[in-house]
């Protein structure tokens, strides 16, 4: 499965795709997921983070931040960035 090319989508809301970021979801959820199960050890907390993943890319997704050339190591590093952000500053 190709990735999508993420610089071409839509800035406008009226002109977003919910489909197309479904699809990325579903292609991806389960990957995210498990790596901040793996590194918090917590469900909860890893359905937190996972949220907040996706949520960020979405923002991202629609304001069209940049290119994307690997979506997997892309939302790897929001995760991380989350993960850090939830370490260090003590969650929300």
């Amino acid at each position: 499965m190709g990735d999508l090319d993420l610089s071409e989508l839509p800035v406008a809301p009226e002109s977003f795709d919910p489909e197309a970021f479904g699809e990325f979801y579903r292609r991806h959820e389960r990957s995210i997921a498990g790596l901040l199960m793996r590194r918090t050890g917590s469900a909860e907390l890893a359905a937190d983070l996972t949220a907040e993943v996706f949520a960020a890319a979405l923002l991202a997704w629609r304001q069209r931040a940049g290119p994307v050339l690997d979506e997997r190591a892309w939302l790897f590093g929001i995760a991380q960035h989350k993960l850090v952000d939830e370490l260090i500053g003590g969650g929300r």
